[in-house]
């Protein structure tokens, strides 16, 4: 019973570990899915170095393990008294975004969770030791079980009512016990063993390489279809909040099924099923089927290929499992293929790939691994004819349907990528001398321009005369003629709040993508028009709350008669832009009567409660606006001199919610009813 609660909690542990530290670190580098690929990387870097521990320290007399175990997980309890999750606001953050994660999250939580990844393959080594007529591999099932437990509790049961400090102090208590229980089990250990001061060393199985490298590429393939179809579902088509979970649990379910045996997980059932949904998946691509199959159909196709592909691979590894003597070794094959999947689609992807070229590269691999599968069935043979016939046809369609969508297209005036995602610029012709530029993040448009026209220095999209930042830009300059405007932008865009500009007012932007604001420069002329005009813009790189911070800690308020925030167009929000403890530096940067504006338009979140949460609690004055083209919802410390606006949409006097901070936030509070972007 003791090793089962042990494997159970560590892996708990592990999973609710993942997504805390995904919540601390995400918002805080753009909150883009490259982050929590990398994130990925690191957990399963982690998840390597414990396997390679455990199949080292697994051969050492028993005396030995006790010694080397016992001291690591006395240091372990010993680095609980350093905080796990350090401050973002170290010498770290200047670092390019991908060693600035992994070394935070080494430093922060690498020993704690490399002594819970050793867990599951050190337990299953004694329990043999102790048990040798029972199955070591349901530990392993279990062991995914409270993977899976704790990945989905903690969204939906852990983040809404525990605050960070609270979750902390619980997930320490609990590793605690989890300690407790080690040292039990190392008490129960046997001390001694054979002469050759192995245990049971008349088991052992020399593993042939080839064996091996079959293991490997078993784990290899399931890992590189959950990161590529993870990027995609977040940054390949239109993405709901808090979908990354989905395909991390499908993946986790596989394995449970897999390794108990669940009966309609053969392969005779499972490839045909997979091969059709990657064949319709790349028809939606083409034009053929693009029409009719809307944003919902894809995402289905997406996940039920993982889960389909996961489960096949995963069957093949559970029947390929070494005798309990090698399991060490087995459970190092496996690290070893998930820590070269996320190699490729954390590292060399986003640095050598344009596009995600990654997608159809990790589709067409495992269509290559099952006609390996395929030749070691014995089907009958016009079915094993007909498997073939059609994985062929697969990959053909797969290549073909993913290329039609990824290759550069002619509109395309630029495509980039780096670590914060894909940015493209691409030119629509209107008429036959008109033309208009639209620059994508993703799938999420950031602004446009007409080019040829008359009205091409006007403020288009969310930022239009009729919308709550047109209304608040024209009072101000109202009231302040002639005197100059000093406004500050969270989020650049394409630089379309500068149509606004008049001769002295000076604009702040303060933009974390470096190909954004080469592409604003190079590809949109509000900026260049502005100064043109004789106004003045700064274009500050980098997280737009720690630079806020940095020039107060300077002493260098900005005194903004209007502070735009407009981060919350995309569906991975930057959850500390939109914090109390935020909102207190974004006033601090405001001149006597400046206002805030937020720009909360969003496809699935309803950010107003949110904010009026944190206006309520600020005692703060707030107005709403909502249009057909955006929503705006501004605040101010009240202010008796300045006119009242007058707005459409009074703002919500008495909030439901709880206000965010630093230490508590709850995604699910503002997520609007279920619908799909088409």
């Amino acid at each position: 019973m003791v090793y089962y609660l042990t494997v159970f909690l560590s892996s708990f542990l592990i999973f609710t570990l993942e997504p805390l530290l995904g919540k601390k670190l995400l918002p805080l580098y753009g909150g883009g899915s490259q982050i929590w690929v990398t994130l990925m990387f690191f957990f399963i870097l982690q998840l390597f170095g414990a396997n390679l521990y455990a199949n080292f320290l697994i051969h050492k007399n028993p005396v030995v393990q006790k010694k080397i175990h016992f001291t690591l997980l006395v240091i372990s309890v010993l680095t609980l008294a350093i905080p796990i999750l350090i401050n973002f606001q170290n010498t770290y953050s200047h670092l390019n975004p991908l060693f600035s994660i992994l070394l935070v999250a080494f430093t922060g939580i690498g020993f704690p969770f490399f002594i819970l990844a050793s867990t599951v393959p050190l337990i299953q080594s004694w329990f043999v030791l102790q048990h040798p007529e029972q199955d070591p591999y349901r530990l392993y099932g279990l062991s995914n079980f409270g993977a899976l437990l704790g990945l989905i509790s903690y969204p939906f049961l852990i983040e809404p009512v525990l605050n960070m400090p609270t979750q902390l102090f619980i997930w320490k208590a609990i590793y605690f016990a989890v300690t407790i229980l080690l040292i039990y089990l190392l008490i129960g250990l046997p001390s001694k063993t054979s002469s050759s001061g192995q245990i049971n060393p008349t088991a052992l199985v020399k593993i042939p390489l080839r064996k091996t490298l079959y293991w490997f590429a078993l784990a290899l393939v399931p890992n590189l279809l959950l990161l590529s179809i993870t990027t995609y579902i977040t940054q390949g088509i239109p993405s709901l909040p808090l979908i990354w979970i989905i395909p991390l649990a499908l993946y986790l379910v596989s394995f449970i099924l897999a390794f108990n045996r669940f009966k309609w997980s053969s392969a005779k059932i499972l490839i045909p099923f997979f091969l059709a949904g990657l064949i319709f998946l790349s028809l939606a691509q083409t034009r053929l089927l693009a029409p009719i199959i809307n944003y919902s159909g894809i995402l289905l196709l997406c996940l039920s290929s993982l889960f389909t592909g996961c489960l096949i691979f995963h069957r093949e590894l559970y029947k390929a499992r070494p005798p309990a003597s090698s399991l060490t070794e087995f459970y190092l094959a496996i690290a070893l293929g998930g820590v070269v999947a996320s190699l490729i689609c954390a590292f060399i992807a986003p640095t050598y790939f344009p596009d995600l070229w990654e997608v159809p590269l990790s589709l067409f691999t495992a269509i290559c691994f099952i006609f390996f599968i395929l030749y070691h069935q014995k089907f009958h043979l016009l079915y094993k004819l007909f498997l073939i016939i059609l994985t062929m046809a697969t990959g053909i369609l797969v290549l073909y349907g993913f290329w039609s969508v990824l290759h550069h297209y002619e509109s395309d005036l630029s495509l980039q990528r780096n670590f914060y995602g894909i940015t493209k610029v691409t030119r629509v012709q209107n008429t036959l001398d008109s033309f208009t530029i639209y620059l994508f993040s993703g799938t999420i448009s950031h602004g446009f321009q007409k080019e040829n026209s008359p009205d091409s220095d006007q403020a288009t999209s969310y930022y239009s005369v009729e919308t709550g930042i047109g209304i608040l830009l024209n009072r101000f300059q109202n009231l302040k003629r002639p005197e100059p405007l000093r406004i500050g932008v969270v989020g650049l865009g394409v630089g379309t709040l500068a149509a606004y500009c008049r001769p002295l007012d000076y604009f702040r932007f303060y933009e974390i993508n470096p190909q954004i604001i080469s592409a604003a420069n190079h590809y949109f002329t509000f900026i260049k028009h502005c100064q043109d005009r004789g106004g003045l813009v700064d274009i500050v790189p980098g997280d737009a709350r720690l630079s806020l911070t940095s020039e107060l800690n300077a002493n260098q308020p900005q005194n903004f008669d209007v502070l735009v925030i407009d981060a919350f167009t995309d569906d991975a929000i930057p959850i500390h832009l939109l914090t109390s403890e935020a909102v207190t530096i974004y006033l601090s940067h405001l001149s006597p009567g400046g206002i805030l504006a937020f720009h909360i338009t969003n496809g699935y979140l309803h950010l107003g409660p949110v904010l009026a949460a944190i206006a309520a609690h600020k005692h703060l004055q707030t107005f709403s606006h909502q249009s057909q083209a955006a929503d705006w919802y501004l605040m101010s410390v009240k202010n008796p001199n300045l006119p009242p606006l007058s707005f459409s949409i009074p703002s919500v006097q008495n909030p439901p919610l709880r206000p965010w901070t630093d230490n508590y936030s709850n995604l699910l509070d503002s997520l609007l009813p279920l619908s799909f972007r088409m």
